[in-house]
């Protein structure tokens, strides 16, 4: 008697079929979730622009009531930043940080580790703020929360005058010395060659002998 040989998918080959489905779904989820947002940007652009464009054009026609668009309202320390008056130069030099203050530091970079929350770990782990130019809608693309992961310039046939920006390390140990070294760079835009030059320290892989 001839034995009928079993043939088809096994229950473990549809759940890993099943699997495979699962983060291909998911992952079309998530290009749909951030094509929103995208979207949503793109319509609060242009309903700003849109405001301002018709702003521009009701002062361009009636110049004599420009001065209602100053803005209203209790103002600063002063009471003169938006306020019913213009600030002076000494009222805007008694303001706090006077002539010196920076858009940096209203948004400066945070760049913190996932676990940097926990208490005195995260002194460790997470790189000091600091006040950097830019904006989201800028060619230096920067927020409080992100900036560039890379600065490189280099030109084809003349690597050796390259330069390269990165934020923290190359080392992701953070008792490693090079774990921030970088960091001061990227926040000054400091030059720092693209090609590695002289090894400063020597990882050392030795297999262990089980004999």
């Amino acid at each position: 008697m001839m034995r009928r040989q079993m043939e088809g998918f096994t229950l473990v080959e549809v759940l890993v079929s099943l699997v495979v489905l699962s983060v291909g779904l998911l992952g079309i989820a998530a290009l749909y979730v951030e094509s929103l947002k995208a979207g949503r940007t793109s319509l609060n652009r242009i309903t700003a622009i849109t405001l301002a464009a018709d702003m521009a054009d009701r002062i361009r026609a009636n110049r004599d009531a420009g001065v209602a668009y100053a803005g209203v309202g209790p103002g600063a320390d002063n009471d003169c930043v938006n306020g019913v008056a213009a600030c002076t130069a000494a009222e805007l030099a008694a303001e706090p940080g006077g002539f010196d203050r920076t858009w940096g530091e209203v948004r400066p970079v945070s760049i913190r580790h996932p676990l940097g929350g926990l208490p005195v770990l995260g002194d460790y782990l997470n790189m000091s703020t600091a006040p950097l130019p830019g904006w989201a809608g800028t060619v230096r693309a920067q927020t409080a929360t992100y900036g560039a992961s890379m600065r490189m310039v280099v030109s084809p046939g003349r690597e050796e005058s390259g330069l390269l920006h990165m934020p923290t390390g190359q080392s992701g140990h953070f008792m490693s010395p090079h774990y921030s070294d970088q960091h001061d760079a990227w926040v000054k835009g400091l030059p720092v060659p693209l090609l590695a030059g002289e090894p400063v320290d020597t990882l050392r892989l030795v297999p262990v002998s089980y004999e």
